[in-house]
């Protein structure tokens, strides 16, 4: 009974104590070959530290647009551009062959928003590089396997499986 007064607060989610228990250092590079090495794509989200910590907790992840798509890059740079805010670089693994949306076919981004696609939506229809990966709600499958906090990077011991969705 007396230890469980004195029983320890858990550290808060991506804290450096909460880091040294449940992650080892790592890099960016380190992460994107260990995803290639499983077969898995390595794709990135940028959000603020509080967002990230929310993330991994209730194992979801959600997006702000009107139908909730949940958006990535390839890079950190390129998901940096797209963030609502920052602090926070999430890495995810994803398994499955994404799909590259074809503008010239269909205009509108969000005509096919089947769950469990990668969907890589081009710049525009004469410019193919990628402008945001994109999951729509009702995914799953998606790794949480690599945290940066500002220049701190880890991997993850555990990753954690994640869905994506509707926005609340």
């Amino acid at each position: 009974m007396l230890k469980s007064l004195f029983k320890r607060k858990p550290p808060a989610t991506f804290s450096e104590a909460w880091m040294s228990e449940n992650a080892s250092p790592s890099t960016p590079i380190v992460f994107e070959a260990a995803a290639r090495t499983a077969g898995k794509f390595p794709i990135y989200h940028v959000t603020c530290p509080e967002w990230a910590a929310s993330i991994h907790d209730q194992r979801s992840i959600h997006g702000e647009d009107v139908v909730s798509s949940a958006h990535f890059h390839w890079t950190i740079a390129g998901a940096s551009r797209q963030a609502r805010c920052s602090g926070a670089v999430l890495g995810f693994v994803w398994q499955g062959q994404p799909h590259k949306l074809n503008l010239n076919r269909n205009s509108s981004t969000h005509m096919d928003r089947r769950p469990n696609i990668l969907f890589d939506v081009p710049v525009a229809t004469y410019d193919p590089q990628t402008w945001e990966l994109r999951l729509y709600p009702g995914s799953s499958g998606l790794e949480l396997s690599f945290v940066q906090i500002g220049s701190k990077a880890h991997l993850l011991r555990k990753p954690v499986e994640l869905e994506v969705v509707h926005s609340v």
